[in-house]
């Protein structure tokens, strides 16, 4: 009996020292799947997640891109503004230098207004495009 009692406890031994390194392989000997995920599952692997993790669900992080969202269009709304300003401002020289010039004589001045009206409309039209 006594080497049938060795036999038992190092089946004992064993068996518990199995089931320890299953365990901390995150491998579920009760059959039934483990709610965390495991490397071994190709589950991913990290700290559960917290109350504190934002997701796209998070009502607080919906009501923070609604503000950026408002803040850029207003923001762009601005710039447009501020551009179709500086374009009257611009056409408005480029009037008062065509009526100074003959109608034989092209200024230079001319030219440079014509070229930063045309700079300033590609750009505008370029912005709004995205």
């Amino acid at each position: 009996m006594n080497s049938e009692h060795k036999v038992t406890e190092k089946r004992r031994t064993a068996s518990w020292l199995a089931g320890a390194i299953l365990m901390l392989l995150g491998v579920s000997l009760g059959g039934g799947q483990s709610t965390h995920p495991s490397p071994l599952d190709g589950g991913a692997v990290g700290p559960p997640p917290t109350p504190n993790m934002q997701d796209e669900t998070d009502p607080l992080v919906k009501t923070r891109e609604a503000t950026q969202a408002r803040t850029y269009a207003t923001d762009r709304q601005r710039k447009l503004l501020a551009d179709a300003d500086k374009l009257v401002e611009l056409s408005n020289d480029l009037k008062t230098e065509v009526n100074k010039s003959t109608k034989n004589d092209l200024s230079l001045t001319v030219i440079k207004k014509a070229s930063e009206i045309e700079k300033l409309a590609h750009e505008m039209k370029d912005r709004e495009r995205y």
